[in-house]
């Protein structure tokens, strides 16, 4: 049965995003443009880092790789890979575009590690372990994409176009909705 193990406070806005660093430690990003590293077992659980990405730039996305490093972004469009000493490596992002088109929505890493984002000026973009820019970016929905998935020698997008899109390399392949299609932009999770 389900119960409340412990209430993680200190955001002074809200939580926006959430994900496991460890078994035993939470990351958390809020709308006060802070990321933070908790203790998910003490029973007063015990703020071991924060990040931030500024004050009025608010983290909506995170994402620990396979490897362990912590990706963030931004509202701006930025994003960040971390370090335990603080930036590991700045990605240009989404940040191209007027403001409120730069937001990263998702951030998800492919079956062979390739660190994949999407955002609010309706692109995915994936991205090379040395560069700061992107080796590829997809193209075709026509409004902001909320969610990607990376599956074996695939990649699906869902966007607020209310098309999800199925791609294999630079191409989508084929556009799937349901029997009446989604009929608003909605975003959901599982």
């Amino acid at each position: 049965s389900w119960h409340l193990a412990a209430v993680h406070a200190g955001a002074q806005s809200d939580v926006r995003a959430v994900c496991a660093l460890s078994p035993d430690r939470l990351v958390t990003a809020a709308r006060d443009g802070c990321i933070r590293v908790q203790s998910v077992h003490s029973p007063s659980p015990d703020l071991i880092a924060e990040l931030s990405h500024g004050e009025s730039n608010y983290v909506q996305a995170l994402l620990v790789r396979v490897d362990g490093t912590l990706v963030s972004g931004a509202l701006n469009g930025e994003i960040i890979e971390w370090a335990e000493d603080g930036v590991k490596r700045k990605l240009a992002g989404h940040t191209d575009g007027p403001k409120h088109e730069k937001a990263v929505s998702c951030l998800a890493e492919t079956c062979d590690g390739q660190l994949v984002s999407c955002s609010w000026d309706k692109s995915i973009r994936l991205w090379g372990e040395d560069s700061e820019e992107p080796e590829c970016t997809l193209t075709g929905h026509a409004a902001a994409v909320w969610a990607v998935l990376p599956m074996e020698g695939w990649l699906v997008s869902a966007s607020a176009d209310r098309r999800i899109m199925v791609w294999r390399g630079a191409e989508c392949e084929r556009v799937l909705e349901g029997r009446d299609g989604h009929r608003d932009a909605r975003m959901t999770g599982c």
